[in-house]
């Protein structure tokens, strides 16, 4: 079971399909893309480097909802469920499914409704899916599912499977650059550090990019090519990502 907790530290998605990328294996994956033009305005992230693995998930594009004698287990619209590895059986979300016990996981027995101790069985019907939610067993390993909390008739419209997704590892370290505004021919950008999901503060620091002298922004190894900018967005390119870390 602390092996699960430990895997699903997996927190936060964000969704890159990605043919080329290896699933299941730890690597740092920036974005966006080299080369690629992106626009962001202010206060977004133009650039982020992140730790954490590709994995297949399934991801519901509504909310569905299982609910028995006053036990609910709630399934968050485009919030991916996934699989621990490979040749997983079941899919975990990763966030709490009981909805009794949504942001007070610790209290009681809500521990016993955390991501990693609520597997989850998806079935492919002919014409629908079903989603079974399952629990660990009284006695000895493995899980039970009980037909009370069980969602069937599920439109194959309504839910996206086979989805590669990218789940960074909320303790890991990353870093980000965002675009701060524009005074003149100034262009202002903050950069920051991130740990556990936390702002390093000693390392967060704001830099300048002169557009009378160049059109290249650089900061901590990363560069970037300004398309265009104004006081609320920018389009830029990347040229080099942030040196790999680990």
């Amino acid at each position: 079971m602390n092996k699960l907790i430990v895997l699903f530290a997996l927190l936060f998605s964000i969704h890159i399909f990605s043919e080329s990328k290896p699933l299941y294996q730890n690597l740092i994956d920036n974005i966006p893309e080299l080369g690629k033009e992106s626009t962001v305005y202010l206060g977004d992230r133009m650039l982020t480097q992140r730790q954490g693995q590709f994995k297949e998930c399934f991801v519901p594009k509504r909310n569905f909802v299982a609910d028995s004698k006053g036990t609910g287990f709630e399934f968050l619209s485009n919030k991916p469920v996934c699989k621990i590895d490979e040749d997983g059986e079941y899919y975990y979300a990763n966030y709490t499914l009981s909805s009794n016990c949504r942001g007070i996981e610790t209290v009681g027995t809500c521990v016993y409704f955390t991501s990693a101790s609520s597997p989850v069985l998806l079935i492919e019907n002919e014409i629908d899916y079903e989603l079974h939610i399952g629990f660990p067993k009284s006695f000895g390993k493995g899980f039970k599912f009980n037909k009370a909390y069980k969602i069937k008739g599920i439109n194959k419209n309504d839910l996206k499977v086979d989805q590669n997704w990218f789940l960074y590892e909320e303790d890991s370290f990353q870093q980000t650059i965002e675009y701060s505004g524009k005074s003149g021919d100034i262009l202002k950008f903050i950069y920051s550090e991130f740990t556990a999901g936390f702002a390093r503060q000693a390392f967060t620091r704001e830099f300048t990019a002169d557009l009378s002298e160049g059109n290249i922004g650089a900061y901590k190894g990363a560069l970037f090519e300004i398309l265009e900018a104004t006081n609320s967005q920018i389009k830029y390119k990347i040229i080099r990502h942030f040196p790999e870390t680990r």
